[in-house]
């Protein structure tokens, strides 16, 4: 009797989603449609199979925007959304059923000639240069289904990749990285792994002390002209590029300001090298806080080292890991003392410290398979800097009750 009760319940489940289902363009505007979505179809008699659907992979989820979600093959929230009623109408009930809900996504917010342009560049980024693309829209019973067709056309491959140089330090730090470059002939052109070659190189002249350089400054020039579906590609540094990113750069003098506030009125700042030279660091702490000598087991850049992003991130990394600071800031700056050929850079680190001591209550319950069931509260006294030099000290007291309850 329950399986037959619980068949009916099924039943009565599966036919109210069927007729609802069937109802789902009940609030869409006059002269408007649901849309339901879009097909890519490729339309290319010199490609296989295999290489069409590839294409469709890659560009299915271009088109927006989105049709509304389903949970098999049913618009779930569309129909909540429904359950509301007329959007005009408010009410606690149609307000919860319209949260839970989504409102349908109508063939008026489709941009066809938009999306025809995304999918046409998106070919010509992955080397489809001669790609088209054509879009229509299908209207059946105030249902609308968007139909993007694309003619890729031949693939561009990579034929050569050359590396245009010049006499200066910069050109000669960029060839050193072509060894390992990701542009490879007989590849197919990508405009993503263009991207990435200039990142790979500039996190390698990060390395090499080149601080103001960036990927944008190396530019990558196409040349289709050789024919056979080929192409040959110029890398170089863009002619506008300013002379502060042409050259490397050291370290010249590094401040630490282990007390700084930065919501205070105040807060020394000083650059006075008079007396606050520490074993070639300059540790602006007036109120005496920390040691001296705990910053220089920590700073990974004396001055003279070349600047590299490596002992950047450590460096910041270990003053976090301290658990002494609740900010860490770092900056530099172009020191009057750089040169024409080699920068140099001072360095600033403002740390905000966190308050020294802390108290700190935990209360936990828990329970055992042998029935057992308890509770404990733990009372911490913590002092993170206890003798200047940012040693931790941790202080705890227990006090718990267990019993057992049956068995």
């Amino acid at each position: 009797m329950r399986n037959k009760h619980r068949s009916i319940i099924y039943f009565l489940l599966i036919l109210f989603l069927f007729v609802t289902s069937c109802n789902i363009t009940k609030y869409v505007p006059k002269g408007d449609a649901l849309y339901t979505g879009a097909t890519i179809k490729v339309n290319d008699s010199t490609m296989s199979k295999k290489e069409k659907n590839k294409v469709v992979d890659l560009t299915e989820h271009l088109p927006r925007p989105k049709p509304n979600s389903k949970f098999l093959g049913i618009p779930l929230k569309l129909l909540f959304y429904n359950l509301a009623g007329n959007p005009a109408k408010r009410g606690f009930i149609r307000k919860f059923f319209r949260n839970l809900g989504e409102p349908p996504v109508l063939l008026s917010n489709v941009n066809l000639g938009y999306n025809v342009k995304v999918l046409k560049n998106f070919l010509e980024n992955v080397g489809y240069f001669r790609a088209d693309a054509s879009g229509d829209t299908i209207v059946k019973r105030k249902r609308a289904h968007a139909t993007y067709t694309l003619e890729p056309g031949p693939v561009y491959t990579i034929n050569a990749v050359n590396f245009v140089t010049d006499s200066s330090a910069l050109s000669r730090a960029i060839l050193k990285t072509r060894p390992k470059t990701l542009l490879h002939p007989k590849d197919a052109f990508n405009l993503d792994v263009v991207k990435g070659e200039r990142s790979r190189i500039d996190a390698i002249l990060k390395e090499e002390g080149y601080y103001y350089f960036s990927p944008d400054l190396l530019i990558v020039n196409t040349d289709t002209s050789i024919g056979n579906h080929k192409v040959n590609m110029y890398l170089m540094v863009k002619e506008n590029t300013q002379p502060l990113a042409k050259k490397p750069y050291t370290i010249d003098d590094v401040f630490i300001y282990p007390n700084y506030r930065i919501n205070a009125k105040y807060s020394d700042t000083t650059h006075d090298k008079s007396s606050n030279l520490y074993h070639g660091y300059y540790i602006v702490d007036p109120r005496h806080k920390f040691k001296q000598k705990l910053f220089p087991r920590i700073m990974r850049f004396d001055s003279g080292d070349v600047y590299n992003r490596k002992d950047h991130n450590l460096t910041l990394s270990r003053l976090i890991n301290l658990d002494e600071f609740k900010f860490v800031k770092n900056r530099f700056e172009l020191s009057p003392n750089s040169q024409s050929d080699t920068g140099r850079l001072n360095t600033f680190y403002y740390l905000t410290p966190l308050p020294p001591k802390s108290l700190r209550l935990e209360i936990n319950g828990d329970t055992k398979s042998n029935n057992y069931v308890g509770s404990a509260i733990t009372l911490a006294w913590k002092n993170r800097n206890l003798f200047r030099d940012a040693e931790h000290l941790e202080v705890r007291a227990n006090v718990g009750t267990e019993t057992q309850y049956s068995g």
